[in-house]
């Protein structure tokens, strides 16, 4: 019986970290599309750009506690309603690298997380 739980156990710790892992490369996958897409427009990634970032929240006070947390990263942002869901936009100067933008993605996504809402990716104008 002991042998049958420690198998148990082994088998949801793989499943918790194949899962976390597909999560993870579901985001990568998100992030290298968008970098895809601004190779393809001719962007040239050397330069600092103004990088939104997005997210979306079903409660106010939720969505105005997480921009208050965002805006002390030193992120410009503001707040908006549409269609019953709270956004946020939040803006920051910078080249966009995949390390650098996978980093803010963890950081983004644990303050989402936080406040019951949900990070929503990146996007910024082509610069050439």
């Amino acid at each position: 019986m002991r042998i049958s739980f420690t198998l148990l156990s082994i088998a949801l710790i793989v499943l918790t970290v194949s899962l976390g892992f597909a999560r993870d490369e579901a985001a990568g996958d998100k992030d290298r599309a968008t970098f895809a897409q601004l190779k393809n427009a001719g962007d040239d990634s050397s330069k600092d750009h103004l990088i939104d970032f997005f997210f979306v929240f079903s409660k106010e006070v939720a969505a105005k506690a997480a921009l208050a947390d965002l805006l002390k990263e030193d992120f410009r942002g503001e707040l908006s309603a549409r269609d019953g869901e709270y956004l946020i936009t939040v803006t920051r100067k910078m080249k966009p690298a995949m390390v650098p933008l996978r980093r803010l993605r963890e950081k983004f996504e644990s303050i989402a997380n936080k406040h019951g809402g949900t990070y929503d990716g990146w996007g910024t104008e082509v610069e050439k």
